[in-house]
């Protein structure tokens, strides 16, 4: 077994991991622990099998491979939320000698335990279960701790907390964790692990947390008894709601709550599913459990939705033909696989263009959206065949923030503007510490993200604008510090992309000038002003004569989506209107110009076109035609070219006939998809908020050229 290589054992003996299946208390464990006057342990890591992944088990002798496994830590939340100074960190990880990847997260760890004034230090990672065995090689030294809750108190919490769709689901995800950790375990030394109840931890927490300590080779530290005290400084803000008894002592009425909420069937399917781990345990069955077509075929949908999910995360770090030929055609595979979006292709465009029907759908969609789940947060999407909407998106909320405001003025309705009031503090409960805000949903892996940063800052401008609130403002400064702190001389923007742009350093990044220099005007600083002008210098030398964006695409810069390019010229326009720019103002112009000559009479807009503006594909991107609409309808009221209005007006209808406004599936109707064909290249079955948003945006701009104003 390897020894690391890099970095010693620590002082204060050994680190520990706390494993187990998601809601079985590891944050009442890690908060006990963590009030031990040795030992450290941290909010969910995450980087650990992240890093690992990619950049694998050797030492990291090359340098530039060793700089960006380095810059990759430093940036990632988790490591930013450790509270260690950057440029401490950087110097401790520099003077690494040959370090592999397991290496450099030791020593973040290191760090943030003598940060605590600790020598010790632990890790409590919930989606470290499958990965038990990897954590065995990469740390030898280390030692397991087993947190095992009653899987039906578990199966109820993680539906409750949304973390799961169902009760079966739930039931089949604590049997594979289990399992997972369980063979994982089984495969060390019995020195090296434990195995611990929750409900042994909450009925007699002295004598469990004794076991531990001896396990540990620590001595019994009475102030873990007193977690309940430092809970608030413990939790981050978005923890709290969902770990509300953590401020008081452990307490039996958390304890085998399934009794009195589980009704018989329910009870039955879900000792099923936990099959034989429930009497290995201590569990007592309460029902006579039998196997069962629906608990047979979760599995089957379990075990091939892990593999699917394994198979496309391995054919991502594969080389080129896997990552971008192979990967995209297994997910094409699995989603038509499923009836309903195999049934999803045969859809007709339908003659209801009644724009006001159309924006009271869309609207409706946006504010169902906002309540499926329990944050404040608009969900990212839905896809056909689930009826269930996906997690609340960072990115887009930020940006759905005005047009709630916008509608709310429009159509004379206040409950709009505080749902946006609403979506704007919940970006202030989840902002990283840095100022940032996270790529994608952020739940299991967040990573700071330029774009989505300024997209949300657009929100919080807009918010303060309104509410005269300085707190948003605060927020979008904080934004606007870390967006300057990351700038490079030239302006560009080359740290900080989201984890799913393929294209370095975005053109598409236009779109964050304009909320920085925003802020800027707001808040009387003009370093922002002028961080934005700086980046819009750099961004306009790379538009082509005839009006093309270089570089300004999520995946293929030879060929952006029309999403992206929109992106591209809406922040150049905005910006040049904002400060009175008129070469921002004239590259918007050309790029708009000549994606107009790109629409059919039909308002067919091409998805992705090439340097050219020739059609790239077959099948158009409804978002980026929303987008191109608003941009449209804006250089009319400035131009008054008919031309454009032509245009946008084309392309609405095109979309309108498209927009689905009679689905029986509330996560559906009225959201728009991201594609047609719906299994076109973007968005491929899924109806996206973004789209929705943009849609009602270019409705609000029409009616408001209906109503002269």
């Amino acid at each position: 077994m390897t020894q690391p290589s890099g970095v010693a054992q620590a002082v204060g003996g050994p680190p520990f991991f706390i494993l187990a299946c998601g809601r079985s208390g590891t944050t009442l464990l890690r908060s006990m622990l963590t009030c031990h006057r040795a030992i450290a342990v941290p909010r969910a890591s995450h980087f650990i099998i992240e890093l690992h992944e990619e950049f694998g088990d050797a030492p990291l002798t090359d340098v530039s491979r060793r700089r960006s496994a380095i810059e990759r830590l430093l940036e990632h939340e988790r490591v930013i939320e450790f509270g260690v100074p950057r440029d401490d960190l950087a110097r401790r990880l520099d003077a690494l000698p040959a370090p592999t990847a397991a290496d450099l997260c030791r020593a973040c760890f290191e760090a943030y335990a003598a940060q605590q004034g600790k020598a010790r230090w632990g890790d409590k990672t919930t989606t470290h279960g499958p990965h038990t065995t990897t954590l065995a090689r990469l740390f030898p030294d280390a030692l397991f701790i087993h947190l095992v809750r009653d899987p039906r108190d578990v199966a109820l919490s993680l539906v409750r907390t949304e973390f799961q769709r169902d009760l079966l689901s739930a039931a089949i995800t604590w049997r594979a964790t289990v399992a997972a950790i369980e063979r994982g375990l089984s495969r060390m030394t019995s020195r090296r692990s434990m195995r611990i109840r929750y409900e042994d931890l909450v009925s007699d927490p002295p004598r469990v947390l004794t076991r531990i300590c001896d396990f540990l080779g620590e001595s019994f530290d009475p102030a873990m008894l007193e977690y309940h005290r430092q809970a608030e400084a413990l939790l981050a803000p978005q923890e709290k709601p969902i770990h509300r008894h953590l401020s008081r002592p452990p307490a039996k009425d958390q304890l085998e709550k399934w009794r009195g909420e589980l009704a018989p069937e329910p009870l039955r399917m879900i000792e099923t599913a936990a099959g034989r781990f429930l009497h290995a345990f201590g569990y007592e069955r309460a029902s006579r459990g039998r196997m069962t077509p629906k608990v047979m075929a979760g599995f089957v949908r379990s075990g091939g939705k892990r593999w699917a999910s394994k198979t496309l995360r391995r054919l991502r770090r594969a080389p080129i033909p896997g990552r971008t030929v192979i990967a995209p055609r297994v997910r094409r595979f699995l989603d038509f696989a499923h009836p309903a979006r195999l049934a999803s292709v045969f859809t007709r465009p339908h003659d209801d263009v009644d724009p006001r029907k159309h924006l009271e759908e869309a609207l409706n969609w946006l504010c169902r959206a906002q309540d499926a789940g329990s944050d404040d947060g608009v969900a990212r999407s839905a896809k056909i065949g689930r009826r269930c909407f996906d997690l609340s998106y960072p990115e887009t909320t930020g940006y759905i923030i005005p047009t709630m405001f916008d509608a709310a003025k429009r159509l004379g309705r206040p409950e709009y503007a505080a749902r946006a009031v609403r979506m704007g503090r919940w970006e202030i409960e989840i902002q990283m510490p840095s100022g940032a805000v996270r790529g994608g949903t952020g739940r299991w892996h967040p990573r700071p993200a330029v774009f989505n940063t300024g997209q949300v800052m657009l929100g919080w401008n807009r918010l303060f604008e309104e509410t005269g609130d300085r707190v948003f403002l605060d927020a979008a400064i904080r934004a606007a510090n870390w967006l300057g702190s990351i700038q490079e001389p030239d302006g560009n923007w080359v740290r900080g992309h989201s984890a799913h742009a393929a294209v370095p350093a975005p053109t598409y990044n236009l779109r964050v000038a304009w909320p920085l220099a925003q802020t800027g005007q707001l808040c009387g600083d003009d370093r922002h002003v002028e961080a934005a002008r700086r980046y819009a210098r750099f961004a306009l030398t790379r538009q082509k004569h005839n009006g093309w964006f270089d570089q300004c695409c999520l995946t293929d810069a030879r060929r952006p989506l029309t999403h992206t390019l929109v992106y591209a010229t809406r922040g150049a326009l905005e910006f040049g209107l904002l400060l009175n720019d008129g070469a921002a103002i004239a590259a918007a112009t050309r790029a708009a110009r000549a994606m107009t000559d790109c629409i059919r009479p039909d308002g067919f807009l091409p998805g992705r076109l090439d340097e050219h503006w020739r059609p790239a594909v077959r099948w158009c991107c409804l978002t980026g035609s929303m987008q191109l609409a608003i941009v449209l309808w804006k250089l009319y009221r400035r131009e008054t070219d008919d031309r454009f209005r032509n245009a946008a007006q084309r392309l609405t209808e095109y979309v309108l006939r498209r927009h689905d406004i009679a689905s029986a599936d509330p996560t559906i109707r009225g959201g728009l998809y991201g594609s047609w064909p719906i299994h076109g290249g973007y968005g491929s079955f899924e109806v996206l908020n973004w789209a929705t948003k943009f849609l009602v945006d270019a409705l609000l701009e029409a009616e408001a050229d209906r109503a002269g104003g």
